[in-house]
C-alpha cells in the first residue's frame, strides 16, 4: 500500500522491513517516517480481505479500533463497521433531503447510495455493465456496428487470443486504437460486474474493486479496512466443485472460502489431494439464507421457513461462531413469555 495513503495507518505490517519495523508492527507516524527515510514508496500490510482466520477476522489483519486498541477476541467488528457505513449513509441521505441536494452537488451519496446498494447486493444481472476483455493484446480496430454500438477488435499473443467485442450504444468507449489491454480490463464505461472480474482475474481482485468503489462513494469518510471488512462478509463463500473421498464435502456443498483454504493448506502439508472449489459473491440481502447454522438463517421474513428447514434437516446452531445472529437470538430471554 502507498505510504501517502491514509489507509495505511493503524494496520499491521505483513512482513519485516529492515531498518523500519518488524512484521505485525502497527503502522503509525514513526513507522512511516522511517519508511520514507529509507526511500520506500509503499509497504505490504495485512488486510481483512486476505486474513486466513476461519472464524471471523484476526485482530492483526483488522488493525486498530477507533480507540487505538486492537480488538479483543469475540468483538464483532463486522457489525460495528456495517453499522458505521449504514449510519453515514443515512446522515448523508437526510442531508441531501433537507438541502435539496445542494450540499452534495456533483454526486456524492446523492448518486452513490443506489450504487452502494448495487455493490453490496452484487446482482446476477447488472444493467449497463462494462464490457471486460477476456484476452490480452492490442486494440487493432474500432468500427461502428450496423445496429448500434461498436465492434472492438483486440489482437495479440497468437491468433487464438484475437477477439472482437461488441459494445452496446449505451456505453461509451474507454479505449482507442493502439491501446494495450489485459485480461479483465474494461473496454467500455459502466459498472464492472464483480463476478465477471473475479472469473477473469481473481476473487481478490474483484473484492478490491468493490472496496475501491465504496471508497470513491464515501470520499474518504472511512479507512478502507471498513469496506474490506464489509466486503469480506459478502465474498467469503465457496461452492465445492470436487471433494476427495476422505473429506466431509460433496460436490455442490457451500461453505466459507477461508475454511476450504485452511483445509487445503493442511492437506497440502500432508501431501493429500486438494479440494477444488469456486469462490463466489453473495448478496448482503440474502447472505444468511444458505448458511448451515439454522439460527443464522433467521430473518424477519424467513422465521417460519428457517425453523421448518432446521427441523427436517437436523440443523445446528453455533452461538460462538462468527455470525452474531445465533448468539443474539439465543439470549437468556429467547422464547420466554413476558409473564415468566
Amino acid at each position: 500500500m502507498p505510504l501517502e495513503s491514509t489507509n495505511i495507518l493503524d494496520r499491521t505490517l505483513a512482513e519485516t522491513i529492515s531498518g523500519v519495523a518488524t512484521k505485525n508492527t502497527i503502522v503509525n507516524s514513526e513507522v512511516l517516517l522511517k519508511a520514507k527515510a529509507k526511500g520506500l514508496n509503499e509497504m505490504k500490510v495485512r488486510s481483512p480481505l486476505t486474513c486466513e482466520a476461519v472464524d471471523g477476522i484476526c485482530s492483526k489483519c483488522y488493525g486498530l479500533l477507533p480507540n487505538g486498541e486492537l480488538p479483543h477476541i469475540g468483538e464483532n467488528v463486522g457489525v460495528s463497521e456495517g453499522q458505521a457505513v449504514t449510519e453515514r449513509s443515512t446522515q448523508l441521505t437526510m442531508q441531501t433531503f433537507h438541502t435539496g441536494g445542494d450540499a452534495l452537488a456533483g454526486g456524492g451519496i446523492l448518486g452513490g447510495f443506489p450504487r452502494t446498494l448495487q455493490l453490496l447486493e452484487v446482482p446476477a444481472n447488472l444493467s449497463g455493465k462494462a464490457i471486460l476483455s477476456d484476452v490480452k493484446g492490442t486494440v487493432k480496430q474500432i468500427l461502428k456496428n450496423p445496429i448500434g454500438g461498436y465492434d472492438i477488435r483486440v489482437e495479440g499473443y497468437g491468433t487464438k487470443n484475437d477477439k472482437t467485442f461488441t459494445a452496446p450504444p449505451t456505453n461509451a468507449l474507454k479505449i482507442k486504437v493502439g491501446d494495450k489491454v489485459n485480461i479483465g480490463d474494461a473496454l467500455t464505461e459502466g459498472p464492472i460486474k464483480p463476478q465477471e472480474l473475479g472469473a477473469l482475474t481473481s476473487h481478490l481482485e474483484a473484492q478490491r474493486y468493490l472496496v475501491d468503489e465504496l471508497d470513491l462513494i464515501y470520499k474518504g469518510d472511512f479507512n478502507k479496512k471498513t469496506f474490506e471488512t464489509v466486503i469480506r462478509a459478502v465474498s467469503d463463500n465457496a461452492v465445492v466443485d470436487y471433494a476427495p473421498s476422505d473429506v466431509d464435502f460433496e460436490r455442490g456443498d457451500k461453505t466459507s472460502k477461508s475454511y476450504v483454504d485452511y483445509l487445503n493448506q493442511e492437506r497440502k502439508k500432508e501431501g493429500l489431494e486438494l479440494i477444488k472449489f469456486a469462490p463466489y459473491f453473495k448478496s448482503i440481502e440474502t447472505s444468511n439464507v444458505d448458511q448451515e447454522d439454522w439460527l443464522t438463517r433467521f430473518s424477519t421474513n424467513r422465521i417460519k421457513a428457517a425453523v421448518q428447514d432446521a427441523a427436517t434437516t437436523a440443523s445446528y446452531a453455533d452461538i460462538s461462531g462468527k455470525d452474531p445472529i445465533p448468539a443474539y437470538i439465543y439470549g437468556d430471554d429467547f422464547g420466554k413469555s413476558r409473564y415468566y
